[in-house]
């Protein structure tokens, strides 16, 4: 008969087990350590160079609601690419955006395509097609 283990000359005494129960507990402490510290690392705000213009660019602010400056800021707290920035940061973005009213059926973005402008769905719904 095959055995699916071969055995050799070992201790397998009560105490030579729950010695090496305890070795594995703290190489598996030594991971979870290691992989808090990995997370942490990788975790923290990213930095980017970014270029300011030259010249003082006049943005346009759009009047809106508290409500509205609330939607878009959680819109944005919700984008990995967007949730770094700071206040400041996003009602900037948020004075400039401005309300578009979309019929229905009317195609907003096209999967793929570039885009120079982002959308903060505020009222009703949309609907994805691939």
């Amino acid at each position: 008969m095959f055995h699916r283990f071969r055995y050799s000359v070992m201790d397998f005494s009560r105490e030579a087990l729950l010695a090496e129960l305890e070795l594995k507990d703290d190489i598996i402490e030594q991971l979870r350590k290691e992989l808090d510290e990995y997370r942490v690392a990788n975790s923290v705000r990213k930095t980017a160079i970014s270029s300011e213009p030259d010249v003082q660019v006049k943005r346009q602010i759009i009047g809106k609601s508290d409500e509205a400056f609330e939607t878009i800021g959680n819109a944005l707290m919700c984008n990995s690419f967007l949730r770094n920035l700071d206040s400041i940061q996003i009602d900037k973005i948020a004075s400039a955006m401005y309300p578009v009213h979309v019929t229905a059926g009317a195609i907003i973005i096209r999967q793929g395509e570039l885009g120079s402008i982002m959308y903060v769905i505020q009222v009703n719904t949309v609907q994805e097609f691939q």
